[in-house]
């Protein structure tokens, strides 16, 4: 790497011929040699190249709904960028599909429905929610005040995510009425739990259309 003398004022930056031109961290004006680097594309590269694209495609649109549910954290983004990698893309070259339903959104302590479900009505475009009742709240240390949050995206093109705040552990229901231009088969939900105060928070839980879906507690 050379150093260019200042006092010549050069204000010369970027590729010049085979020399770049740029200025560091300290303010020196400095110069290397360009390098083209190695592309061989071979097809373990071309396979994880793809294999990245789609798994940042995917999670992108919910970066901001993961750092919510992680606590705030900037890091948890990355986590699951990671474990996404390993456990959500399904097929094989070229043809991987993203599993949403091994995306967990949300970590935390406060104890889910043991049941959930999830119908959608074409007829009205209404996506209709229940999950278990305040006596079964209660009875495993929840409560009838926790708030309920879905978690819906539209997996379009141009991906968009909404938060619904679909009531209370008590209410037992929610319907959500699909937007005009949403596709019903490219619309995936989640759903978890927040503490009235707000300071707890429990897993999410993804939702696939039946009448009741059992949810596995941890033992």
């Amino acid at each position: 790497m050379g150093t260019i003398d200042p006092a010549k004022n050069d204000a010369t930056t970027g590729k010049v011929g085979q020399e770049v031109h740029y200025v560091n961290s300290k303010g020196t004006r400095c110069v290397r040699a360009h390098v083209v680097p190695s592309n061989p594309r071979t097809a373990k590269q071309t396979s994880n190249r793809s294999l990245f694209a789609l798994v940042s495609k995917s999670l992108a649109p919910l970066r901001k709904v993961i750092r919510q549910g992680y606590g705030g954290s900037d890091a948890a983004y990355h986590t699951l960028f990671g474990k996404a990698c390993r456990e959500a893309v399904e097929g094989e070259y070229p043809d991987y599909r993203f599993n949403y339903g091994k995306i967990q959104l949300s970590r935390g302590r406060l104890p889910l429905p043991l049941h959930a479900g999830l119908d959608y009505l074409p007829a009205t475009r209404e996506a209709r929610f229940s999950w278990e009742g305040e006596e079964e709240a209660l009875s495993r240390n929840g409560s009838a005040a926790d708030m309920v949050r879905i978690i819906a995206l539209h997996a379009d093109r141009y991906a968009e995510v909404r938060v619904l705040h679909a009531g209370t552990r008590g209410s037992g229901s929610f319907t959500y009425l699909l937007p005009g231009h949403w596709k019903a088969e490219q619309t995936h939900y989640w759903l978890y739990l927040l503490s009235h105060d707000m300071q707890e928070r429990s897993d999410s839980h993804y939702l696939v259309e039946s009448a009741d879906q059992p949810i596995e507690v941890p033992g």
